[in-house]
């Protein structure tokens, strides 16, 4: 029994021991035990004693320049101007997160005006940049907090609020950012204020 559980060979009908095939012996390449394989599967690449050993010399003979699928374009730094190796399909613009970083920080606000390269020559209305920039939002919610997010005309405060310019931006500039120039307006009571606009819930459409 012990050398048909070796798979030596098989039983016929009468339980007798038939030898069908000679194994072959080999030695691990990276432990050094003894394999025993069928033919199939020495013909098969089979000459490792585990999965561990197999894992291992992939590990060691797959890398770099060796694999198969190793593939290598030339691409040059946007930011630095240094050549680095990169899959092709990773696309890359930047050698390092370094540069990457450097290139977000001009390109979002690090160069302003004509000298970024993004500039468009000025192309955003004036109003529009007011209400998107950082000094308008916070001079909107110094007013909110001011007036305990409540609208002072009508003493909203489950409505959606706008922070309206008692002197119009149009009639002083100077006063865009003044806090005192400021009232806290549910969307129906600012409407009143501009009946020449179409208000919506976050401004001016």
């Amino acid at each position: 029994m012990k050398d048909f559980a070796r798979g030596q060979g098989r039983r016929n009908a009468l339980g007798q021991f038939i030898k069908t095939v000679e194994l072959i012996h080999q030695r691990c390449p990276i432990c050094g035990r003894d394999v025993i394989n069928y033919p199939s599967d020495v013909k098969r690449g089979a000459r490792f004693c585990s999965p561990e050993c197999a894992g291992k010399s992939l590990s060691q003979t797959r890398r770099g320049p060796t694999h198969h699928h190793y593939i290598r374009e030339k691409f040059m730094c946007e930011e630095c101007e240094a050549i680095f190796d990169d899959l092709p399909s990773k696309n890359r613009k930047f050698c390092s997160r370094s540069c990457a970083s450097k290139a977000a920080i001009r390109n979002r606000g690090g160069i302003k005006g004509k000298n970024n390269p993004n500039w468009k020559g000025g192309i955003t209305p004036l109003l529009k940049s007011i209400r998107t920039s950082k000094e308008y939002k916070a001079w909107r919610r110094a007013v909110f907090n001011r007036d305990n997010y409540t609208c002072q005309k009508c003493g909203a405060f489950d409505r959606y609020l706008h922070a309206h310019h008692i002197i119009l931006v149009s009639e002083d500039f100077s006063k865009v950012f003044d806090i005192d120039n400021g009232l806290t307006l549910c969307t129906d009571c600012h409407q009143e204020k501009h009946p020449e606009l179409t208000l919506t819930l976050k401004g001016v459409s």
